[in-house]
């Protein structure tokens, strides 16, 4: 009786192991990101001088299982035609989808006189508002892959997608308005994780760079870690502050402080950008 007992108890287990397994292989971008990629991008010609051709194809997922994780990958393709007499490398500058600055990466290599792939990886979420990809917005720079000299730069690509585009985007002014000036807007919220998500609307006419850090919790100074956003114009992006649990006051009001610095985009190293706007410390209250 005590066999059949341990062998019914290991078929439950390896039943249970199965579905779990199951569930996890059958996961999707969508899944764990909250965004419908099953939409289609219009195909054209965005790019097309000095021997360089660029297409937009399409939005494709990756999806690699290991053991019980799962890692979801979402990429832009374009088709390349490379018929100049330099080997390339193609870079994507920056990268917004619904108006919404977003990370994105590639470094993809194309040598003289051939075609391929141009996959660009990137990061849309729900928790940054996007659960639907309405609009495309990227450029693009191409460099000879000898000399690490520019060759060019796309001019602002626009995709649209297959997404009806009377459909009406969320808005993300809901949080506190905790500065409202000819640089930017910028509101602030508490999210179900204890983060503090910033939203930011660049108002000017160039590119900014918004940095944020806490300095306190509560009236106790906290040294949090910098998180910034890259923002082009007329674009929004969101950022996130972490605090550790044992600093917030969990079904109470908490007092923040936080350092707020907009800079220009001139340098290549943040640290050293023209401040355009600093912000101080801006104490805010979240129930």
């Amino acid at each position: 009786m005590k066999t059949i007992k341990n062998i019914i108890k290991i078929s439950i287990f390896t039943l249970i192991l199965i579905l779990l397994t199951s569930c996890v292989s059958e996961m999707s971008y969508q899944d764990i990101f909250g965004v419908d990629t099953s939409v289609t991008i219009e195909s054209k010609t965005v790019y097309n001088e000095k021997d360089i051709k660029i297409t937009s194809k399409r939005l494709f997922e990756e999806v690699e299982k290991n053991g019980q994780f799962v890692q979801a990958k979402l990429f832009l393709q374009f088709d390349v035609e490379n018929n100049s007499s330099n080997s390339i490398y193609i870079y994507s500058e920056y990268l917004c989808i619904n108006d919404i600055m977003i990370s994105s990466g590639c470094n993809e290599y194309f040598e003289a006189g051939t075609k391929g792939e141009l996959n660009i990886q990137i990061f849309p979420s729900q928790k940054d508002g996007i659960s639907v990809i309405k609009n495309i917005e990227c450029v693009l720079l191409i460099k000879n892959s000898d000399t690490d000299n520019e060759i060019t730069k796309t001019n602002v690509i626009t995709l649209s997608t297959s997404v009806d585009q009377d459909h009406v985007l969320p808005k993300f002014d809901d949080g506190a308005l905790v500065y409202s000036g000819k640089e930017a807007n910028i509101y602030l919220k508490m999210t179900e994780d204890n983060s503090l998500q910033l939203y930011m609307e660049n108002k000017l006419n160039q590119t900014v760079n918004i940095m944020a850090y806490c300095t306190s919790v509560n009236n106790t100074p906290y040294e949090g870690f910098e998180n910034n956003a890259h923002i082009v114009v007329g674009k929004q992006a969101f950022i996130y502050l972490s605090y550790l649990d044992s600093a917030i006051n969990n079904n109470s009001t908490n007092k923040f402080g936080i350092n707020i610095v907009i800079k220009d985009n001139t340098g290549k190293n943040l640290a050293f950008n023209k401040v355009i706007k600093d912000l101080g410390t801006i104490y805010v209250t979240i129930e």
